[in-house]
């Protein structure tokens, strides 16, 4: 600590001269009067003509020494060292995704991640220098600016106290390219990024002159959370299938309780290992359910992932072609699908214009027996090919390759040239899919095509490859399944329901039983003469839209709540029709709940110089001393009056005891 105004430090006499006030001896008056008996005592004082008294220490003369003191000290300015920001330009991105609502951001579990996300941003908004301005980003999935650059400090607290978390993933790649463009061509700027860091590598990106800084929260406590829900149709009924996810490094046991239409019907209890998913089906769902709703009793960190809803919807089975000289797995996984109608041809007598009651397959399935002549004329519709020992018109087969290890993790060399494209963890073909003890004895050596991408790649060539060309959608897997143990593996049946649903057309009205969060769904009238679509969200607000046969279709967005949401259509006062669709989170990596205290942040030009937005400087505290010294006066008036103020209470307690008397009285 130092001081700016050292001459202030001469008025310190001034607390001898109080001192020397309580050392000389009181004057009395001189006044006439009849006689001295009465004052023997004053007239054998031996110290009466002395100056000086014996110093007594009283509160009062403590007090008043000390409120000298202090006035002197704030007139010298103290003042403290302090590094203070000089960026112009600021840019707060905040993580609003789902993990930032885990409450595990101090040790007493009271307080979440983004709460102390909040915390700090506050506190560099109150240290923002005056000729700053700020701009607040709120990050999830995509990236909204909240507040655009302002020097208004209170509208900023205002807006970051207001952030809440969303049942979304994080991809910060978004929020960073609008915090570039915001301090482009702006000189000095700082980019605050607060986030548990539980985010995908980012992009290359052009940071400019700005220099980019990380503020990590949370503590990757464990959490479970329900990460996939569907129901299923087999020859027993309809059943409920649940997928519950364990970051912990222990065995848990979690209750999942499943409801109907609102009302209790069944519970299961689970064990999940650590760092597994335990799949539970649970069957004789009622036939007339129109809502599913599971939770997990108990509390965890994280309870965006503690329920998860589906919606019983009646959909036509697509019809599937299944050309073939003989495969029974993939017989038997495709005709267990609940939306699938299967038919079957033997490649002999397969026509590409097959169809059936006077209209096209909706999917075509070629086994990897089907000779190449079969496939020098192509259907039209959606097609998957098993297997493709030889070139067609949509693939390339350049060679064979034998025992590719599949890629299922991104600890793989991106350098090497038969990856043609980096393991993607989101890829949705491959949900739910473990493809790590996946066998491959051969497969073929294929391009990847410009009009598709790689779901399932290895080290040495792409497995599965799906996209869409020419309007239809195609996927393939690049080895025979008898050159496979796919078959045997659980995987199997999940993958061939992951690839069909994607093949197949979406059910009736367009919409699908569930959604990821901020996913834009159309809504499409089912008749000309409807005019209007009303959608009611989990939290009972309705969203209204007008539809005219010119224009039939609107896009709804609004889907950042998970829960149900039913969507009514209307013609006048009458319905039309009524459906629902539910938005879920299901994703594992918020839900595992992890943090990085250090991710790959954009390195700025103002970083790589080594220069840095913020400067020594002095921040005084003199008015906090004036305060003080002012309270510490008020203090020594009220003693010093103590008495009188005793008094005047007493005789304002007489006074209203009085009045109250009277009154009673009267």
């Amino acid at each position: 600590m130092d001081i700016l105004e050292p001459l202030a430090l001469i008025t310190l006499p001034l607390l001898g001269a109080v001192i020397a006030l309580y050392l000389l001896r009181f004057r009395r008056p001189t006044a006439p009067v009849a006689s001295l008996r009465l004052w023997d005592i004053l007239t054998r004082d031996r110290e009466a003509n002395t100056l000086w008294q014996r110093l007594q220490v009283s509160v009062l003369l403590l007090l008043q020494l000390l409120v000298l003191l202090v006035l002197i000290l704030a007139l010298a300015r103290p003042w403290v060292p302090s590094e203070r920001v000089s960026a112009r330009n600021i840019v707060l991105v905040i993580d609003v995704s789902a993990s930032m609502g885990a409450s595990d951001a101090d040790d007493g579990g009271s307080k979440t991640r983004l709460e102390l996300a909040q915390e700090k941003a506050r506190q560099i908004v109150d240290n923002m220098p005056q000729e700053s301005a700020a701009t607040l980003i709120a990050a999830d999935t995509h990236a909204s600016i909240v507040v655009p650059a302002t020097d208004d400090k209170a509208r900023l607290r205002s807006a970051i106290t207001n952030l809440r978390p969303n049942a979304a993933n994080t991809d910060l790649s978004e929020a960073l390219r609008v915090a570039s463009t915001t301090t482009a061509g702006k000189g000095s700027s700082l980019v605050w990024v607060m986030s548990d860091g539980a985010f995908p590598p980012l992009a290359q990106l052009d940071a400019g002159t700005a220099e980019y800084r990380f503020f990590a929260v949370g503590n990757s406590q464990p959490n479970q959370g329900i990460t996939a829900m569907s129901l299923r149709q087999d020859e027993l009924g309809l059943g409920l299938f649940v997928q519950v996810a364990n970051s912990a490094d222990i065995t848990v046991t979690r209750r999942i309780d499943v409801s109907v239409d609102e009302a209790p019907w069944n519970a299961r209890t689970i064990d999940v290992g650590p760092g597994a998913t335990q799949e539970v089906i649970i069957p004789d769902v009622p036939l007339g359910a129109r809502v599913l709703e599971a939770s997990l009793a108990g509390h965890d960190v994280l309870t965006f992932d503690d329920r998860a809803w589906t919606v019983n919807r009646a959909s036509v089975p697509a019809n599937v072609l299944l050309v073939t000289s003989g495969s029974r797995f993939l017989e038997a996984a495709l005709s267990l699908l609940p939306t699938v109608t299967l038919y079957k041809i033997a490649p002999e007598d397969y026509t590409p214009s097959a169809g059936i009651n006077g209209g096209p397959f909706d999917l075509t399935v070629f086994d990897s027996i089907v000779p190449t002549s079969t496939l020098s004329t192509l259907p039209g519709g959606n097609l998957l090919f098993v297997g493709l020992p030889t070139s067609n018109q949509l693939f390339n087969v350049s060679g064979a390759i034998t025992n590719p290890i599949p890629l299922v993790s991104q600890s793989f060399d991106p350098s090497l040239p038969s990856q043609e494209s980096a393991y993607n963890p989101r890829e949705p073909l491959m949900r739910f899919v473990d493809a790590a003890s996946l066998k491959v004895a051969r497969a073929s050596l294929v391009a990847v095509p410009p009009w598709g991408r790689q779901v399932l790649g290895s080290d040495k060539g792409p497995l599965i490859i799906a996209g869409e060309s020419a309007g239809r959608k195609v996927a393939a897997l690049t080895f025979d399944l008898k050159d496979s143990d796919l078959p045997l593996q659980t995987a199997f049946p999940l993958l061939m329901r992951n690839l069909v649903s994607y093949l197949i057309p979406d059910p009736a009205a367009g919409l699908p039983s569930s959604i990821a969060p901020l996913t834009t769904i159309a809504l499409e009238s089912v008749s000309p003469v409807v005019d209007r679509v009303l959608v009611e969200d989990p939290d009972g607000r309705e969203h209204t839209y007008a539809l005219t046969p010119e224009q039939p279709r609107v896009a709804f967005a609004d889907t950042g709540l998970t829960g149900v949401y039913y969507v009514t259509q209307y013609s006048g006062d009458t319905i039309a029709a009524q459906e629902a669709f539910t938005v879920n989170l299901f994703s594992r990596d918020e839900s595992s709940t992890p943090t990085n205290a250090s991710p790959q942040l954009p390195q700025g030009v103002a970083t790589q110089a080594g220069a840095t937005v913020e400067q020594a400087t002095r921040q005084e505290f003199w008015p906090l001393v004036a305060l003080a010294g002012i309270a510490l006066l008020l203090l020594e008036w009220l003693y010093a009056q103590r008495i009188a103020v005793r008094r005047a209470i007493t005789e304002m307690r007489t006074r209203r005891a009085l009045r109250n008397a009277e009154n009673e009285r009267t």
